[in-house]
């Protein structure tokens, strides 16, 4: 799955523009954090365990999600849309 990760925000979100998960994260894009930060938080959010494997110092990534579909992703992320700060 793609995701665009926007580093240094005020607060965590996840919504989906144009089919693309973006995700706002606090770590700035140094040392792995925003990284860390992406990974813990969605872990988290979504219930399974969640890795980059794609683009670590970019911030377009590509995740795959343990045990969900592209689909039962869009689903969880949409059905907490504003829920998630």
């Amino acid at each position: 799955m793609r995701v665009k990760v926007v580093p240094n925000a005020k607060g965590f979100q996840a919504s989906f523009e144009n089919g693309i998960l973006k995700v706002r994260v606090c770590a700035r894009a140094t040392e792995g954090k925003a990284n860390e930060e992406l990974v813990r938080r969605l872990s988290k959010l979504l219930g399974a365990k969640v890795a980059i494997v794609r683009g670590l110092k970019s911030r377009e990534k590509e995740i795959i999600v343990e045990k969900m579909s592209d689909k039962e992703v869009v689903e969880k992320v949409n059905s907490l849309s504003g829920k998630v700060h």
